[in-house]
């Protein structure tokens, strides 16, 4: 009896120090993971603000070929940047899209961008109409304008804002996720001080809360959507101002 009540505690023993190890290693596990978030995101952040700096340097291009390649190459910049932080921090299949809502998708895209256009375009011009210089029409700077921000900076920024920055807060702030977008969208605002004006950082800022938003609270609403909206309100924009308004 005494022997068997000896195995059994030695047992009970190693049961319990085997238990207490993987307790351990499930805190370590978070703890690095934790690391690499912080490390992957301020390794982004550095290298989004490098590539914004770079399109101070468009000037050293004489040829309009070269500098809107520049151009592009800065956001596929953004765009491999986000998809490689995605990635790193295990979060990669949140870009997945689902073919059923595919539709639904573009489909918001396209309100947001005919909405925000309308409010932040085209009203005040309507509301402050007087003289203004009206660009002519130049086919060429239109198509390029075209696939310039809807393919390159509307999905280079959202996947790189609404796509990675987005879902890193929101798994750092767990249960207060809805300070996320807000969070998101004013880093947004301040990353376009880099080369815009106090006004522009006002405007993004106003627009990145939006678009987080829409995205933490519009069912289907994702990153392909603010991507499509994005782009377009962009190229909508500068379309108005060949309007004789």
């Amino acid at each position: 009896m005494s022997t068997n009540l000896k195995k059994q505690k030695t047992t009970e023993k190693v049961t319990e120090i085997q238990i207490g190890e993987k307790t351990n290693l499930v805190v370590s596990n978070k703890k690095e993971n934790y690391l690499l978030e912080v490390f992957v995101f301020i390794i982004s952040i550095s290298l989004a603000t490098l590539l914004t700096y770079c399109s101070q340097y468009l000037t050293v291009f004489s040829n309009i070929l070269e500098r809107r390649i520049f151009q592009c190459l800065i956001y596929v910049g953004f765009i491999v940047l986000a998809l490689i932080s995605l990635a790193l921090i295990g979060e990669f299949k949140s870009l997945k899209i689902e073919k059923r809502y595919l539709f639904l998708n573009i489909l918001y895209g396209l309100l947001i961008a005919l909405l925000f256009t309308f409010f932040i375009g085209l009203l005040p011009l309507l509301i402050n109409s007087g003289d203004r210089n009206v660009l002519v029409i130049d086919l060429d700077a239109i198509g390029f304008k075209l696939i310039f921000d809807v393919i390159f900076v509307g999905f280079g920024e959202e996947l790189f804002f609404r796509g990675y920055l987005l879902r890193q807060f929101r798994k750092w702030f767990k249960h207060y996720d809805f300070f996320a977008p807000l969070v998101v969208g004013l880093i947004f605002g301040l990353w376009h001080l880099i080369n815009g004006s106090w006004q522009q950082m006002i405007i993004t800022s106003l627009l990145g809360v939006s678009f987080g938003y829409l995205v933490y609270y519009l069912k289907h609403c994702n990153w392909l959507s603010v991507s499509l909206g994005h782009g377009i309100y962009n190229f909508l924009l500068y379309t108005i101002n060949y309007l004789p308004l």
